[in-house]
């Protein structure tokens, strides 16, 4: 029985910004974003029927779910195509601003894109992905990249991996469209200085680059959670250059220099959160 696998890698936003709402309801965002290890499996399986399957009790598995939607939507492209069973196995925290959905489904168009030997571009897939999730481009382009519009253009930046990453999940979900609904665009928000953070990345200047980042997105979340607040401080004064919340929250990452002063501060906190993670940028 044939059997394809896929990972499905998180993502961390370096720095957010939203520009302006559109006419379509849909933001204009200039974002730098970044892959980590911290990664879900896919498995796809020829089978008698469809099915999806996963092993968190907690991820809904119905026609709403992203996997779901992805194998519809490739099934159309090929209708003669053999039915499959897919799992997924689930390590990124749900609704925590890692892009876990959308991770699970670039990874599920390139496992069937294999399994079914559709011959699909990476172009390809991005242009079927934006039409379900504005993450799904990026977690099928991967690595580090500035993504514009709402975040379907995608620009290859130097790569930023190998970069110590500390994930902390406090342990509740936060809906994203919540926070665009809070997002009040005619406050004068703090900005990140993104073409400044695309040079230090350039230069591998990390002072450069930790000045330079922002999330406007994680502002409106801080507001209405101050713990991550308090988790943010908590995490920079035991060592890491910066700790930010990622996309919408409530998952706040940590940049760390110094393995050492990682795992001191990650023995510190692992008990006291509900999801913590030792990470690298890929």
């Amino acid at each position: 029985m044939k059997k394809t696998q896929k990972r499905a890698y998180a993502k961390i936003n370096l720095t957010l910004d939203v520009l302006r709402k559109r006419d379509d309801g849909y933001h204009d965002m200039a974002m730098i974003m970044q892959s980590i290890n911290l990664c879900d499996r896919i498995t796809v399986e020829d089978s008698e029927k469809f099915e999806l399957t996963t092993s968190s009790s907690k991820l809904p598995i119905g026609e709403d779910n992203l996997v779901y939607k992805v194998y519809n939507q490739l099934k159309m492209l090929k209708p003669e195509v053999k039915p499959v069973s897919i799992n997924i196995e689930k390590n990124i925290p749900i609704a925590a601003g890692l892009a876990g959905g959308s991770a699970d489904a670039a990874a599920t168009y390139e496992a069937l894109n294999e399994h079914w030997n559709l011959g699909l571009s990476i172009e390809k897939m991005i242009s079927l992905g934006v039409k379900l999730g504005a993450d799904i481009p990026f977690c099928i382009f991967k690595g580090t990249a500035l993504a514009e519009g709402i975040g379907e253009k995608l620009t290859r930046l130097k790569s930023f991996k190998d970069h110590l990453i500390l994930v902390v999940n406090p342990g509740y979900a936060v809906s994203t469209p919540s926070v665009f609904k809070l997002l009040d665009l005619k406050v004068n928000h703090t900005k990140p200085d993104t073409r400044a953070a695309m040079k230090a990345i350039e230069d591998g200047d990390l002072e450069k680059l930790v000045k330079s980042m922002h999330n406007v997105l994680g502002d409106v979340t801080e507001s209405e959670h101050k713990d991550l607040r308090v988790l943010m401080d908590l995490l920079e004064s035991k060592g890491a250059l910066k700790a930010m919340i990622s996309g919408s929250g409530p998952t706040v990452f940590a940049l760390f220099d110094d393995e050492d002063k990682l795992e001191s501060c990650y023995r510190d906190i692992k008990d006291e959160y509900a999801t913590v993670i030792k990470s690298k940028t890929i």
